[in-house]
């Protein structure tokens, strides 16, 4: 099989994993806005994002949203929305910034990649709770502002430590599979 075709394979079937750990698990990480949720669909975007392109990470992102929007419509058109501006840059800048240092090691690439991610998502999520919030919830800029530095900033900084979390611990387990390890990465020769 081609190159090309291989990672369009295998891009569709991380966007039917990513969609159905979202349509499956929905956990509530703070009382006060039980519609944040974290769900380990991101795992599957960063691992396309990582080994195969960052667009592929971006692409697995919105396939997953739209199918989850299309069945489920839990969090409507904004929710949904929000969920793309908050993962598409994450895993598009931590990957893509990990494609230029990994020759420094793997684990502290990584690491260093995935912190940097978890600032893009940050940032970008300040303009765009500024501009749905208002809209979704009638808060006034004020009340917004107040949200976003109680709630989604430790949101996103909690979930998307959890998804880190599982994302290295898939890409230890994966690298064990020698197919896998040949095809995308090897954890102990930290300085290819």
């Amino acid at each position: 099989m081609k190159k090309r075709t291989r990672e369009i394979v295998l891009g569709a079937l991380l966007s039917a994993l990513a969609f159905i750990s979202m349509y499956f698990i929905q956990i509530p990480i703070f009382p006060s806005a039980p519609y944040l949720q974290f769900d380990p669909s991101e795992v599957f975007s960063l691992f396309a994002a990582y080994f195969i392109s960052p667009t592929m990470g971006v692409l697995v992102s919105l396939v997953k949203i739209i199918l989850f929007y299309l069945t489920k419509q839990e969090s409507g058109i904004i929710g949904s929305i929000m969920n793309f501006l908050a993962v598409a840059p994450f895993v598009f800048f931590s990957s893509l910034l990990y494609k230029k240092i990994k020759n420094i090691g793997f684990l502290l690439s990584f690491s260093l990649s995935l912190i940097f991610g978890i600032l893009v998502r940050i940032i970008f999520m300040i303009p765009a709770n500024l501009l749905f919030v208002p809209i979704y919830s009638g808060l006034t800029i004020k009340q917004t502002w107040v949200y976003i530095y109680t709630i989604n900033i430790p949101f996103n900084i909690v979930n998307s430590l959890i998804n880190i979390f599982l994302f290295i611990l898939l890409t230890f387990a994966l690298s064990k599979i020698p197919e896998v390890k040949k095809e995308f990465i090897d954890v102990k020769n930290s300085r290819s």
